[in-house]
């Protein structure tokens, strides 16, 4: 019995008792068979590796990915000059014509690597890339191990980092690293009552219900307001600024906050990033850009640069709609309470409105 597992080698004339009741089950299994083993390295070890791994011979591809049409790519590849100058170029590719399965068309192909890889026209390389990295959109290096496993064409890895690093779909999903800003003094407010801090305390021991505080510093003249809660939703803290502070002091020009759910609420369930969006003008600090059809400044904390291919037609994206959902005809039947009632719609006791099934009517 050869093996690649020096272990098992020895673990027949092992003088010790093994370790585990498994251990000795799958050898008493083994002895059934032989109890001569001998090692071998693994590069040598090709029975078993027909039977543990998924190799494929030169003769045909098997390997093929869903969404392309190759028939379509071998007689593109016909027409390619790059995929011609493949056959006369001193590289290290070895290239034969292969066939897909046993009746399938008959592709161009690389097997320097041991399996076949087809080579692709200049009209398929965006194709495959997006077949095989919009599966689950893996990272740049991810993407260029897998796209050349199976493809091959002038320049490949540098096509497909490329490509893998203007998508937007994970540019708006994935942070790869954070922006940060330079530190900039805050200017003194030149009036009182003008730039306020905000932040909620708690939870703390419940005193008559309160179990948590809003508590509320003027910048210039830091008088504090310590505000006790019941509730912290993003409703509740707005009412409680406005009864306890607008209403004595004005309302504040600026308003820092720690960032938390309450005060950014609209951010809290949202992607990481949208857009791309078209900027107007760039800054240290801060960027004017332009989101729909308004011009809006935006701290560079929040912004993030945008890959995109030149080569395609740029999409500016646009903002997500707001406030309730239209309601189109189709829907006013049955959100208006006071719509005359149909010919096949009943009235329960309670008051509304049902559409009988045919059989009862």
């Amino acid at each position: 019995m050869f093996t690649d597992h020096k272990p098992l080698v020895g673990a027949m004339s092992k003088a010790s008792d093994l370790w585990t009741a498994c251990q000795q089950r799958h050898l008493a299994h083994i002895s059934e068979f032989s109890t001569d083993s001998r090692h071998i390295s693994g590069k040598d070890n090709v029975v078993a590796d027909c039977l543990s791994r998924n190799t494929t011979g030169t003769s045909t591809l098997d390997n093929v990915v869903l969404g392309i049409d190759y028939a379509a790519m071998a007689r593109a590849q016909t027409q390619d000059t790059d995929v011609q100058a493949f056959q006369t170029a001193i590289t290290g590719l070895t290239i034969r014509p292969i066939q897909i399965h046993n009746s399938g068309p008959v592709l161009l192909c690389d097997v320097s690597l041991g399996h076949p890889r087809p080579i692709v026209p200049r009209t398929f390389q965006r194709q495959v890339f997006e077949a095989i990295h919009n599966l689950a959109h893996p990272g740049r290096k991810a993407t260029v191990k897998l796209v050349a496993n199976k493809f091959v064409w002038h320049g490949v890895k540098k096509q497909i980092n490329k490509w893998a690093q203007e998508c937007l779909a994970c540019q708006t999903s994935k942070i790869q690293s954070h922006v940060r800003s330079t530190v900039v003094k805050i200017p003194v407010p030149a009036k009182k009552f003008s730039h306020i801090h905000v932040d909620l305390v708690g939870p703390l021991p419940p005193s008559e219900g309160f179990t948590h505080l809003l508590t509320i510093i003027d910048r210039t003249t830091r008088w504090p307001e310590a505000i006790p809660m019941v509730q912290t939703s993003t409703t509740d803290c707005a009412i409680v600024l406005i009864r306890h502070w607008i209403a004595r002091f004005g309302v504040p020009l600026d308003m820092t906050s720690g960032r938390g759910p309450q005060f950014t609420s609209a951010l809290w369930n949202e992607r990481p990033y949208d857009g791309p969006y078209r900027v107007i003008t760039p800054g240290p600090k801060t960027f004017r850009v332009m989101i729909g059809r308004r011009e809006e400044v935006i701290s560079i904390d929040r912004l993030k640069p945008a890959h995109v291919d030149l080569t395609q037609p740029i999409l500016v994206a646009q903002p997500r709609r707001r406030g309730r959902p239209h309601i189109t005809q189709n829907q006013e039947l049955f959100t208006d309470r006071y719509a005359p009632l149909q010919s096949n719609q009943e009235t329960t006791r309670s008051g509304r409105h049902v559409r009988l099934p045919l059989r009862f009517q």
